[in-house]
């Protein structure tokens, strides 16, 4: 069992040490901001005995691997047909981490007969990180599949990056744009494009689509973490206002997130 104490970011930087390959910009970039997340949801400490955990789109971020590794009984990673998974699928395997593929835009084509591949009650824990705002199509039914195969009284953690953040007001002040670009729908079809954002969410409408699903909302929080290092003065400059900024104003923080339980 790994150390907690340690942490997330730790682990992970003794496991790509371990197994190269397991690399990535992906997870380089974004540790420190899973870890944060993690830290948000109290997800980084040892659970209770024989609890089960589904995250959903973890893509290369690793984190099944430290849930199994501090005592997760049962750990299933949920994904698309992704490439990059190769390496980590046999790390999964190893672990005994259950990883099913599944195409989840068959929630939009066939609403109300698309399910998730697992029974009613299987998960105490759910965790769904900055994987909605990739969904182009209505969230609502597959909200109500995670609440199915949550147990009664399981917990769900949702965080999805904050349409009311600072930078996008500050775009929309001055006339710009805050969807992704619409170049990147021509290199989607390409192929050369992987994760556009379809619909972000500012805090009450998260709250609102998390309630219409069945879940009763806990708690909610703001969350201001960064991707990677600043590359530049300019960049470093925009950080500092931003930090600034939502010590006074939390909602303008870059993420939402959500501890909600099932029914």
């Amino acid at each position: 069992m790994v150390d907690t104490n340690t942490g997330y970011v730790a682990f992970v930087d003794d496991l790509v040490k371990r197994r190269p390959a397991l690399s990535s910009q992906y997870l380089t970039n974004h540790a420190e901001r899973i870890a944060a997340s993690m830290a948000c949801f109290g997800l980084q400490d040892p659970p209770k005995p024989e609890r089960a955990l589904l995250e959903i789109g973890p893509y290369v971020g690793l984190t099944p691997l430290y849930y199994k590794a501090i005592g997760y009984a049962h750990v299933a990673a949920l994904e698309g047909d992704v490439g990059q998974l190769n390496e980590i699928g046999q790390a999964y395997q190893e672990a005994s981490i259950e990883l099913v593929l599944q195409d989840l835009t068959e929630f939009g084509t066939a609403p109300g007969q698309a399910r998730l591949p697992f029974p009613d009650n299987t998960f105490d824990v759910v965790v769904c990180w900055e994987t909605m705002e990739h969904f182009n199509f209505n969230v609502l039914p597959f909200l109500w599949e995670l609440a199915r195969v949550l147990k009664p009284g399981g917990e769900a953690a949702f965080t999805v990056p904050n349409m009311a953040r600072l930078e996008s007001r500050a775009r929309l002040l001055v006339g710009r744009g805050i969807s992704s670009p619409v170049a990147e729908l021509a290199d989607q079809l390409r192929g050369n494009t992987f994760g556009l954002h379809w619909r972000e969410y500012t805090m009450d409408e998260l709250v609102d689509v998390v309630e219409y699903a069945g879940f009763e909302v806990l708690e909610t929080g703001f969350l201001q973490v960064f991707q990677g290092q600043p590359r530049n003065a300019r960049q470093r400059m925009k950080r500092a206002v931003a930090q600034a900024t939502t010590k006074i104003a939390p909602s303008t923080s870059l993420c939402c997130t959500v501890r909600a339980r099932a029914a």
